[in-house]
């Protein structure tokens, strides 16, 4: 209702104190309910305030995400690429390693060659010493 609206009655009868009772209550509920609408906007600013605040925090927080997200992607890219480097390197000593045991059995083949050649030349100046004695006897 109208809480500005005063009886203007100057009566001292019961009359008169009920206008007046009647204006002080009217006085006293515009106060309150001024009151209640300073602090409704009050915190209708403060809603405000803190709903930009979180509204700030949820673009924060979800380029934050893209970001990690991008980030993400990129190492596990990354992470392909190594892989396959790395089968790729593993497949590399592989056949490194098959061509060092072929050369070093070829090698081992080669020096038992030489050795019993050597051991087969020594046999023979023995038996040559051995025959070279026997003819001059």
């Amino acid at each position: 209702g109208e809480l500005a609206y005063r009886v203007d009655l100057r009566v001292k009868s019961e009359i008169g104190q009920l206008a007046e009772s009647f204006n002080n209550m009217a006085g006293d509920l515009k106060i309150s309910k001024d009151k209640i609408d300073e602090y409704s906007k009050e915190l209708e600013n403060k809603v405000a305030e803190r709903t930009k605040d979180l509204e700030k925090a949820y673009v924060s927080l979800k380029n934050r995400s893209e970001e990690l997200q991008g980030a993400k992607a990129g190492l596990e890219e990354k992470n392909k690429l190594i892989e396959a480097a790395k089968a790729g390197l593993e497949e590399r000593v592989k056949e490194r390693t098959k061509e060092l045991e072929e050369k070093v059995e070829e090698l081992e083949k080669f020096n038992k060659l030489v050795v019993d050649r050597e051991l087969k030349m020594v046999e023979l100046k023995d038996k040559i010493r051995e025959l070279g004695g026997k003819g001059q006897l």
